[in-house]
């Protein structure tokens, strides 16, 4: 245990006591001797902010940040404190106003002092409080212009952060510097120039954000990519430059929204398909994740992307999975090849997301061929001109369960022409004649005949498979 230990302690005991005892509305006696004062608890409170002794302040600003909720009145003071040079205190007090600021200009003029103050930690922590000021537009716009300027970074970034946070219609006067730091030698200013400028900058912020996707900054690029995901805006980036940051950035989150960019072009992206697919196969599960979202969306318009979700279902990852299935349902009939793929995702995938969305992609994907299909086979089984309505009837029985339909193949066995069609057909049938059993007992058909014969056979199949089952 280092020497200075037991004493740093020794001053955090005094701290809180201190804290505690300005919170129970005591007021400090000239000898430290606690004398009660409740009515001048919050007065005591501000005023201690300009206490000789350090520990006084911090204990001061900690019990303000305690009761912040009744501290609007004393906003001018307490801004006051953001220029204390002690750090815990500048950083409390900024704590109290970030939670009261939005609700009184009174404080606004503090900020401005301390964002003017020659120390750059005086100025960082005002800056901070910018982007919580968004309230009082007037009163901010010009403090948060000045802090554009200023010759730290961290403190133009907070700047910029503030003004995204402006009505669009108020700061329009203060465009012209926010257009100034898009070139601004620090990243991150760049970032929150731009997510600033395509708030409040409709007609050029989505070119200004275009331009910046080949910005030598990771972090601008990922905010440029975040900024043309808002609905329209993709267009105003070339397909190309999205697909060579798919392909070949190294950064795995500017990958992923480039990724999400191109399911937003649509048909018109000749290229977003292909890229999306090569990023399937070779790149990271999230991107892989990401790409098969865009996938998903995009093959409604692009057929080149079934095979690649149809593989997809077999995917180790239930998030690539799910997205695949809600693709191949977004399709629809055009992806019943791949049905096969989707019964494999219910039979055998651990995840009873993905199960959910390959029942209801089956149903969506099969369901118009389904009503299709037993339109036809009814209109079939409908016109008895040849012996296609028997088969048709017995399709009915086998794929619907439509049971009615055996009478049809029992009278079927009447017709000279369609009898042995009708019999097959029944034998065919297996347990699903069962029904038409009474019927056919009855028949009096030539044992020596085709059809007599094949209908015995059927006969006798029927009346064993009533016996093994107990007679049901």
């Amino acid at each position: 245990m280092s020497v200075r230990e037991p004493e740093s302690r020794l001053r955090a005991a005094r701290v809180r006591t201190l804290s505690i005892a300005l919170l129970c509305g005591l007021a400090l006696a000239p000898h430290g001797v606690a004398e009660e004062a409740p009515e001048r608890t919050l007065d005591a409170l501000v005023g201690a902010l300009a206490a000789d002794t350090v520990p006084a302040r911090r204990a001061a600003a900690h019990a303000l940040w305690l009761r912040r909720s009744e501290t609007e009145p004393y906003a001018v003071a307490i801004a006051a404190g953001l220029r204390d040079d002690d750090p815990y205190v500048r950083t409390t007090c900024a704590g109290v106003l970030r939670a009261r600021l939005f609700r009184t200009p009174d404080a606004v003029p503090g900020v401005a002092e301390a964002l003017a103050d020659a120390r750059v930690d005086v100025r960082r922590t005002a800056s901070e409080l910018l982007p919580w000021a968004y309230s009082q537009v007037e009163a901010v716009r010009d403090v948060v212009a000045r802090a554009l300027g200023d010759d730290d970074p961290e403190v133009r970034m907070h700047a910029a952060r503030g003004l995204a946070m402006l009505p669009p219609e108020r700061a329009a006067p203060v465009l012209s510097a926010l257009h100034d730091r898009r070139s601004d030698p620090e990243p991150a200013v760049r970032a929150a120039t731009l997510h600033a400028l395509c708030k409040l900058d409709p007609n050029q912020g989505p070119a200004s954000a275009a331009a910046a996707l080949d910005d030598e900054s990771a972090t601008v690029r990922e905010e440029a990519l975040r900024a043309l995901l808002l609905p329209g805006r993709a267009p105003e980036a070339s397909v190309d430059l999205v697909c060579r940051l798919l392909q070949g950035d190294e950064n795995e989150p500017v990958r992923r929204r480039a990724a999400l960019l191109l399911s937003q072009y649509g048909a018109a992206a000749d290229t977003a398909v292909p890229a999306l697919i090569r990023a399937w196969n070779e790149d990271t599960l999230p991107v892989r994740i990401t790409a098969t979202r865009s996938l998903a969306l995009l093959a409604p318009l692009d057929a080149r992307a079934l095979p690649t979700l149809s593989e997809a279902l077999w995917d180790d990852s239930p998030w690539i999975v799910r997205g695949a299935a809600s693709g191949l349902a977004a399709v629809g009939p055009e992806a019943a090849p791949y049905a096969p793929d989707l019964c494999h995702v219910l039979r055998a995938v651990d995840d009873s997301g993905a199960r959910h969305g390959a029942a209801i992609a089956l149903a969506r994907v099969l369901e118009p061929l389904v009503h299709e299909a037993r339109d036809a086979l009814e209109e079939a089984a409908d016109h008895r001109g040849d012996a296609v309505h028997v088969s048709a009837a017995a399709s009915l029985v086998r794929l619907f369960g439509d049971t009615a339909r055996l009478q049809q193949l029992v009278d079927a066995l009447g017709s000279e022409s369609h009898a042995l069609t009708a019999a097959h057909a029944l034998r065919a049938l297996g347990p699903l004649a069962r029904p038409a059993l009474p019927a056919l007992e009855r028949l009096d058909l030539d044992p020596g005949s085709v059809q007599g014969a094949v209908i015995a056979e059927t006969v006798a199949e029927l009346r064993a498979a009533k016996t093994e089952s107990g007679g049901r």
